[in-house]
C-alpha cells in the first residue's frame, strides 16, 4: 500500500509514464482513467507478477527523493 500511495501523492502523470518507460509497459493500454487510477493499476500489475521490487528499485531510479 506504501508503494501506491507514494505514486500517488507524490508523481505526477509525466512521472509515471517515465516508469511506464522505463518497466516496458504502455501507460495508454493501463486501466484507469486518471492518474491515481494508473498508479493503482502499476502497482496491481507488479504485485500480480510478484515483482513489486522491480517497481520500486525502477521508481527509485526515476525519483530518488521518494521513498515508498
Amino acid at each position: 500500500m506504501a508503494l501506491w500511495h507514494a505514486l500517488r501523492d507524490r508523481t505526477n502523470a509525466e512521472d509515471l509514464r517515465n516508469l511506464c518507460f522505463l518497466l516496458g509497459l504502455d501507460y495508454d493500454v493501463l486501466p484507469g482513467d486518471s492518474r491515481t487510477g494508473k498508479a493503482r493499476e502499476i502497482v496491481a500489475y507488479f504485485d500480480r507478477r510478484e515483482d513489486l521490487d522491480a517497481l520500486t528499485q525502477a521508481l527509485h531510479k526515476l525519483r530518488p527523493d521518494i521513498e515508498p
